[in-house]
């Protein structure tokens, strides 16, 4: 009786021990940073963890996710959003305003401590109003000037967002190897 017990709870613990990764990997995605359009929050040779199911809420404001290229849709993009449902986006200069007009009283662009603007190159974002549709998200890399993002192939349809980057857990540059400071670090 007692061997058929621990046989028992023997096997039990064997089906967690292989049932969690298989539910670990169904949750969460590995992806690679590739390029600089997510300067300065993502470096290139950054390797990050994707939340699948975005800890069971919608995505919003400033979440940065990956998404696939809505015009090549085998490649995969990591954008920060800007839009969710329903916003009206307005670009002036360097600055984005959500849900107000530029010049309106009270009317300020959103708070963006992640965006880079090389100040040398022109501003040319001035465009909007664009509402953002139902199930689509507007979307924009960090680094404004290096990003191919909604501004160039419009909104991202829900369904195209796999998920939320979460954590950093990996990074290696050529020039500069290892970058021990940014492992583990939570995605901004």
């Amino acid at each position: 009786m007692k061997r058929v017990f621990w046989l028992a709870v023997f096997a039990a613990l064997v089906a967690v021990l292989v049932a969690l990764p298989a539910g670990v990997s169904n949750h969460f995605l590995g992806a690679h940073v590739l390029g600089e359009s997510m300067l300065p929050s993502l470096l290139h040779g950054d390797r990050v963890i994707v939340d699948r199911y975005f800890s069971f809420r919608e995505p919003r404001l400033g979440d940065v996710v990956l998404i696939y290229d809505t015009v090549s849709p085998t490649e995969l993009l990591i954008k920060r959003i800007i839009g969710v449902p329903g916003d009206r986006i307005f670009l002036k200069d360097h600055d984005i305003f959500v849900n107000c007009r530029p010049g309106d009283a009270g009317c300020a662009p959103i708070d963006e401590p992640w965006a880079y603007h090389d100040p040398r190159v022109p501003r040319h974002d001035d465009r909007g109003p664009i509402r953002v549709p139902r199930e689509c998200y507007w979307v924009m890399g960090d680094n404004r000037n290096l990003s191919a993002d909604s501004r160039t192939f419009g909104v991202v349809p829900r369904a195209s967002i796999i998920g939320r980057v979460v954590l950093i857990y990996w990074s290696y540059g050529a020039a500069d190897g290892i970058r021990w400071t940014r492992l583990g670090r939570f995605a901004p």
